[in-house]
This record gives C-alpha cells, structure tokens and sequence, in this order.
C-alpha cells in the first residue's frame, strides 16, 4: 500500500444517505456473519444525511462491538464521493464496498473478498450479466431498459465490455486505491464505471463474479433523472480519460538513443 501499512485484512465500505431505517438490521446482518471475523473493520461514510443516519450508526456499532469508522462528509456530494472518501480511509489488505441496502448476499461479498485475497484478482467485481448470476428479485421493466441503454452507451464509448457495471459490489486490492480513488472525478452514481475504466487502463488484473442479486424498493436511483446525469457521466468519463491519456504521452521522456545509433551520429 502507498505510503501505509493495512491495519486490518478485510474492510467494509458502506456508503448512506438517509438510512437511518435501513443500517441497523444491516450491520446487525454482517455483525453476525463470518465476514469480520477475525481482522476486519467497517467503514460507513454518511453522504450529508439528515434523518440522523450517523448516530444511529454508531449507536448500533457500540451495541454489536463492532470495529467501525464513520465519516461524515457534512453535505449531499454522492454516491461515488463516499465511497471514494471510505476507500482512502480504510485501513483493510483488501476493501470491498457494498450498498447499504444489502442487495447482494453475504456469499456475494466473501466472493469478492476471496477472489482478491487469493491472488487471482487486483479488483473483483459483482455482475448480474455473469452466466452463474441470479436474479432473485428482478428491477421494474423501466428500471431494466434504463441500464440497458446507460450500458449501451458505455460500450459504445470504449469505457466497458461488461454488460452490468452497476450492480453494488466492489473489491480493490490495497495497493491499487489510490491509483483508482485519488484520481476519480465521478461523484454520483456513474463512478463505478470510471473506477472500472481506470483499474482497466492501468493493467490490473479485473475478475467479474457472479451474484444473487434482488431489487430494492427504496433505492435512490431514479431512473429518469440519474439516468441522463449518468449518461452525462459517461461522456465527461471518457473525456477525462483520454485527457489524461494524452497528457500522459507528451510528459512521458524520451528513450535514450541505442549505443550503436549514437555513434552512428558521431562518426
């Protein structure tokens, strides 16, 4: 890891937004599992709530004895901004970040833990496009058309070759944050894309893995909306990657001339 060493093996990034009446049965759920065994930690950054989701958190922590940071980012920045503020400050070998509504199973996230931890992967991430994925309770028609076409549009510009990016499951190896988090600029709903782009174009090594994945109601996607700033996103994302691309190549040093072409040019 850059300039740290990992305090604990495994870390849990949850990002919230008014979810005071949903984090306590799932930390209660992940408290009971075999997933913080051992050296583990839970990271909960509070994207700007105002139902009183931090201190609902930390009292149901105390409660369950579980090993907890929560960051209060103070005003609504997004999804992405949380789960990059959870990825810089967590402290795990290896980080997955999961939503707060649990939409994918415990077996899901311990996949995605193993998959890394095993030297496989540098990223893991879940697809519900993966041939051994499940749907165990499907989106609205509207909702399936919208991710079709946001996905569309993300393999027309370049940026992926997966037909799911967006199902809420990640896993980052340590070493690869902040590579991936320092430099991200999507702060809503559109990261995981950049955050997939930018693993890819840094030649890590990405695994898709499959999962058991049910719709929940009280998500905070709204399909029309969020649909057209993602795809906004989309654009600036792969805007911003060829940028910096660019910028790459004129700062990159010359490759100092062979011996033999320099005594060529001297004789």
């Amino acid at each position: 890891m850059k300039g740290r060493m990992a305090r604990v093996q495994r870390s849990i990034v949850i990002p919230m937004f008014d979810e005071a009446g949903r984090i306590v049965p799932t930390l209660e759920t992940l408290a009971a599992s075999t997933l913080l065994k051992g050296s583990a930690e839970v990271v909960l950054v509070d994207d700007g709530s105002t139902d009183g989701t931090p201190t609902v958190a930390r009292e149901t922590a105390e409660a369950l004895g579980l090993d907890m940071q929560v960051i209060e980012i103070g005003q609504n920045r997004g999804k992405g901004y949380a789960v990059r503020a959870g990825m810089l400050a967590a402290t795990g070998a290896v980080r997955v970040f999961v939503d707060a509504d649990l939409s994918v199973t415990l077996d899901d996230i311990e996949r995605c833990f193993e998959v890394i931890e095993s030297g496989d992967a540098d990223v893991a991430y879940g697809t519900r496009a993966h041939p051994d994925s499940a749907l165990v309770r499907s989106q609205p028609a509207y909702r399936v058309a919208s991710g079709r076409t946001f996905n569309f549009l993300l393999r027309t510009l370049g940026l992926t070759t997966d037909r799911d990016t967006q199902c809420g499951l990640k896993g980052f190896r340590a070493t690869c944050v902040d590579e991936i988090f320092v430099p991200l600029v999507t702060e809503r709903f559109a990261f995981d894309v950049e955050a997939l782009a930018r693993a890819d174009r840094a030649g890590l090594r990405v695994v898709a893995v499959p999962v058991a994945w049910k719709h929940v109601e009280a998500s905070r996607v709204r399909a029309l909306r969020d649909g057209l700033d993602m795809a906004r996103a989309a654009v600036r994302i792969r805007w911003q990657l060829q940028r910096e691309a660019r910028r790459a190549t004129r700062t990159r040093p010359l490759a100092p001339l062979e011996e033999s072409a320099t005594s060529d040019l001297t004789t």
